[in-house]
């Protein structure tokens, strides 16, 4: 598993995540992912090279959620695979996160608020 965070000074960070959040992804992950979450809250996550996220990584994006409730902007996600979105959809997380086609849009929400 593997997370960059990616910056700019004209748009909101990027978050990338890579791999699988199985028990071992989100072990590597969880604790950077979440400090990048607070530290960048308008940044987007680009999901277009996970593979797999289990209940643990819904897990993960629950307290990124919670995280970023605070600060009243939403977390938004991006470029899903079909496997990742129909995870996503069908665990009920699709009422939590912001779902974007693509990082332009992804972008835009960001911006939008």
């Amino acid at each position: 598993m593997n997370l960059r965070v990616i910056t700019s000074s004209s748009h909101p960070a990027t978050i990338a995540l890579e791999g699988s959040l199985d028990l071992h992804g989100v072990e590597e992950v969880e604790t950077p992912f979440l400090a990048a979450i607070s530290a960048h809250p308008g940044a987007v996550v680009d999901l277009s090279q996970l593979t797999f996220v289990a209940s643990l990584g819904m897990r993960m994006f629950i307290a990124a959620h919670k995280i970023l409730a605070l600060t009243g902007k939403p977390l938004i996600v991006f470029s899903p695979n079909p496997q990742v979105r129909k995870i996503i959809h069908h665990s009920g997380m699709d009422s939590l996160l912001t779902i974007a086609e693509d990082e332009t849009e992804a972008r835009s929400l960001a911006t939008a608020g």
